[in-house]
């Protein structure tokens, strides 16, 4: 497969448009459609951007053989976990159940979300069972 192919199958994968695609990676719509089409090549800059913002395994983004993403080993998982969800600790069970979903990168943050959520419900319902315990003891 050529790196247009390969561009437009992880812009289809990642479930964007040309456009919302060409803003997450900060260039034109129109620079995608060419490259997608091949009526221009990509140069390493974008390349790079690719790598850096999805975690595009750059070989199969040159030649299509491979993996399209870079999930290899558990501390790469964990890793690509924090940068995605900075504020839930990585627990290894969770970020191995998120790394087998055949998602979108994209829909991880649908993941972080309720994540984050069910840490401040937890927190939320220990300071009331803490502050529950010190009324029912007189303490204020």
């Amino acid at each position: 497969m050529s790196i247009g192919q390969n561009l437009k199958k992880l812009r289809e994968v990642l479930d964007l448009t040309q456009g919302k695609f060409a803003e997450h990676i900060g260039v034109s719509r129109y620079s995608i459609t060419d490259y997608e089409r091949e009526v221009t090549q990509p140069g390493a800059d974008f390349c790079t951007l690719l790598i850096s913002k999805f975690d595009v395994n750059i070989n199969w983004l040159l030649t299509g053989k491979g993996e399209m993403f870079n999930f290899c080993h558990t501390s790469d998982k964990m890793e690509r976990f924090s940068k995605l969800f900075p504020s839930v600790p990585p627990e290894p069970n969770i970020v191995e159940m998120v790394e087998s979903m055949e998602i979108p990168v994209m829909r991880y943050q649908l993941i972080g979300d309720y994540l984050v959520r069910k840490e401040q419900h937890k927190l939320m319902i220990e300071e009331f069972n803490k502050n529950k315990d010190l009324n029912q003891r007189g303490v204020k």
